[in-house]
């Protein structure tokens, strides 16, 4: 069964009736994938859309050009400059309309029944563009109390069914739909975005302009001569997040900006505070939330768990713990592979490489078990090593990428010829310290809460 396209004048009207101004650039903006905004050429991206105005007037929904992710970006960024200009919200909102008739339109292979070639085939893997942006707009719908579209429902459910994502996690007996489609990054900057006065980000261009740290560099030109009005930011209902979100999409655009490196936008809002005699709470919140990871999604990440049973009689309350904490109290979704083989977990991490993973916001992975200092030992008495066989794989998966990965190993990490000695047998003032196991290029530090805040090194870009 496949889905029917509809006609040009079927799209609820009735729904785009009901986004608010001020919701509109919110919504795209959130739709973006940060990871595929890549500096563009001067050739227009806008010449392969039909303009969001002809909608209901015979539009051909086969000329747009569904696949090319950056050229939508940079369609975006358009919008959002003529926006600017006109201080209007128009341009927006017509290509709000736009886009949520190309996903009403989208029609996606269902069928379901195997044939020799999909048994050698990994699409099930993949996500199409179109079918991550029918995702992404689902959840933004429901984020703005918004039901989505007739047509949008089934693709989206079709995507979930035949993509096997885990949509629902238990918790304690109840179950919770996951809200993690749309990327964390996207989510932290609109709320920035919406703790901020039209005065703010007025300002923010005003330091662009006037900070000799930003004079000589050329990638931000585009903002110097994008030209803002403080009355229209503070009258035109959402023009103010017009203004932020398209200083934020230049900056990601020319690499000035990403989910790891926030020192730019951050030395904005420092100069910003000083502005304003060098006290402002919220300030100082936005530059806190821009020193640690984004990581805003329900579940926040992945933990793996991989625990050895041999001679392990406390392996059962050792997983439990481990459970009680990332599952119930950090609402992690946690899988548990109990004795593994070397060949079990390297299929682990292979089918970690399938798209429907790439939603997560963090990895963390669990060794329980025994070792010594290189190596670790699975089901069979086979070896592991320590970072080649089990770090190293899991730092090269692409959607973990500038996002944070954990790993614990609960094993010993002495050499084998090395006397052993129990904690009871340690000086006092050594007792109930932990010690790490395995420089694996993070540091943590202990927060007033008790826990454990982590970041990585400067020196680390996975």
């Amino acid at each position: 069964m496949s889905v029917n396209n509809p006609t040009p004048g079927s799209v609820d009207q009735g729904f785009l009736s009901k986004v608010r101004d001020e919701d509109v650039p919110k919504m795209l903006f959130l739709s973006v994938n940060p990871n595929k905004i890549e500096e563009q050429g001067t050739t227009s991206a806008a010449s392969g859309y039909t303009d969001g105005v002809s909608i209901g007037k015979k539009v051909v929904v086969s000329e747009f050009r569904s696949e090319e992710t950056s050229d939508s970006v940079t369609r975006l960024i358009e919008k959002f400059e003529k926006s600017l200009s006109e201080k209007s919200i128009t341009p927006v909102r017509r290509e709000l309309q736009l886009r949520i008739l190309k996903l009403s339109s989208v029609e996606l292979n269902t069928n379901t029944l195997s044939t020799l070639e999909s048994n050698f085939s990994d699409e099930n893997d993949q996500l199409s563009n179109d079918e991550e942006d029918i995702l992404e707009f689902t959840e933004i719908f429901e984020m703005f109390n918004l039901s989505a579209p007739e047509n949008i429902k089934v693709n989206f459910g079709n995507i979930i069914s035949s993509k096997k994502i885990p949509l629902k996690r238990g918790d304690i007996g109840n179950y919770s739909k996951k809200t993690f489609f749309v990327y964390a990054e996207n989510k932290i900057m609109m709320k920035i975005c919406d703790s901020l006065s039209p005065l703010d980000v007025y300002r923010l261009y005003e330091i662009i302009r006037e900070s000799k740290a930003t004079e000589n560099d050329d990638k931000v030109k585009d903002l110097l001569s994008q030209q803002i009005d403080q009355r229209a930011l503070e009258k035109v209902r959402g023009l103010k997040d017009v203004a932020f979100y398209y200083l934020t999409l230049t900056m990601m655009r020319k690499q000035l900006l990403n989910r790891l490196y926030t020192h730019r936008l951050a030395f904005l809002f420092d100069q910003l505070k000083e502005m304003k005699s060098g006290k402002d709470p919220n300030i100082d919140r936005i530059l806190d939330t821009l020193n640690r990871y984004p990581v805003a999604s329900r579940p926040p990440g992945l933990c793996i768990v991989f625990n050895m049973l041999q001679n392990r009689e406390g392996a059962a309350k050792d997983l439990t713990k481990v459970k009680e904490l990332f599952e119930k109290e950090y609402k992690y979704d946690v899988f548990v592979k109990v004795d593994p083989t070397a060949e079990e977990i390297k299929t682990i991490v292979s089918k970690l490489k399938a798209a429907r993973n790439k939603f997560y916001d963090s990895l963390v992975v669990w060794f329980m078990g025994h070792g010594d200092k290189t190596y670790l030992t699975v089901k069979n008495e086979q070896r592991i090593h320590r970072r080649t066989d089990l770090i190293q794989p899991f730092t090269e998966i692409e959607w973990f990428n500038k996002k944070p990965k954990l790993f614990f190993i609960q094993a010993c990490a002495v050499k084998k010829d090395r006397k052993r000695f129990s904690s009871t047998s340690q000086p006092k003032e050594l007792q109930g310290l932990q010690a790490s196991t395995d420089s694996i290029g993070w540091r943590a530090r202990p927060v007033a809460s008790g826990r454990i805040s982590t970041r990585a090194t400067p020196t680390s870009h996975k």
